[in-house]
This record gives C-alpha cells, structure tokens and sequence, in this order.
C-alpha cells in the first residue's frame, strides 16, 4: 500500500512538473489534459487518474510551492536570527535554484493567463501576499532589533523584495536572460540592502 502510495505521489508531481513546463513555453492557454498527457507520452485517461482537470493540478502547484516556501522559511528562521540575514538566504534560495525559479515563474505567468478565471485568479494573488506578508514580518521584525531602518514603510520594502524575486525569475525564464540570475545575486541584495539598512549595522 505504502509503495503504491509513493508511486502514485512521484505521477502526481511528473505531471504538475510537465504542467510547469507547458506554462513557462509560453503554452498555458493551451494547458489541458489531452496536451500534457501528449508531452508526456502516456494517455489522457492515465492523467485523469490523478487529477480531475487542468485546474486541480494548478491549485495542487500553488499549494505545493506555498508549502514549500512556509517550509523553507521556517528552516531559515531556525538556523538564523539575523533578519538581514534571513532575507539574503532567502534572495539566494531564489535565484541560485533552477526549480524555485520555474516554480515562481510558473505562477507569474498564470496570474497573467487566467485573469478571466477569478477563483484561479484570486488563490494565486492570495499566494503572492501571503509571501509578501512573510517578507513584511521579517523586516519589522529587522526594525526591532535595529537593524533595519524603522522610518521605512515594511510594507513597502517587503512589496519591492518580493518583485525582485518575482520579477527576476519570471524575466530570467520568460525571456531567456543571457546569464544566470545567481551572477548577479550580490548586486542585487547590496542595491536593496543599502535601502533598508540601519546606519551603523555591519553588512550582513
């Protein structure tokens, strides 16, 4: 029973990850059954084994990456009390992974693609503030151990982390940037950082 239960699990994750695929090659009004199934080589019914529709694979996708970044962070926080150094990780757990970058860039791109399809809609944006969110309760927690500058709107300053990652693993997929997004890592957290940062604190 277990190993059924494994194998039916690995199908299931082979199948949103061919469903990524499809989306970051610019196909996601094409994303259906029949057209995964086609790019995986097996047989529609075999995909509707596991899912009912196109939309029960999006959503399992958006609770999967919500997951796997509450988890992410968690370990952070775990290893780390610094909240500058927190957010660093964090920017470098982003650019330097091929897989978060697709999985990022994956919903970007539908948010943009369904934007007739409120309910879709509406739990991909809620996954995006719920990050946003993440991310503003870090840096005021920064404001209070005085290492992030308390006349800067948290909210703000999360919004503007958080594009970055957004807006720079959709770019780098979306538009084949030339060179990986992990050269350019330190200039872009220095650029942030000298925004946020509280005179006198030592660079994190």
């Amino acid at each position: 029973m277990a190993a059924e239960r494994k194998k039916k699990e690995i199908r299931r994750k082979e199948i949103m990850e061919c469903a990524v695929d499809l989306i970051l090659s610019k196909q996601s009004r094409k994303l259906t059954l029949a057209n995964i199934a086609g790019k995986m080589g097996v047989t529609e019914g075999s995909i509707y084994r596991h899912f009912r529709n196109k939309e029960e694979i999006i959503e399992t996708m958006i609770r999967r990456l919500e997951t796997n970044l509450i988890r992410s962070l968690a370990k952070m926080r775990r290893h780390e009390k610094n909240p500058l150094k927190i957010m660093e990780t964090l920017l470098h757990s982003h650019l330097c992974s091929p897989k978060r970058q697709k999985e990022v860039a994956a919903v970007v791109s539908l948010i943009f693609s369904h934007l007739g399809n409120k309910p879709l809609r509406k739990k991909l944006i809620t996954l995006v503030n719920s990050y946003i969110q993440s991310v503003e309760n870090i840096i005021r927690e920064g404001q209070e151990a005085h290492v992030i500058r308390k006349d800067i709107d948290a909210g703000a300053a999360a919004s503007i982390f958080s594009g970055l990652i957004y807006g720079l693993t959709s770019l780098n997929y979306l538009m084949r940037l030339p060179k990986e997004l992990s050269e350019h890592e330190e200039r872009f957290w220095n650029i942030y950082l000298r925004g946020v940062q509280e005179e006198g604190v030592e660079k994190s």
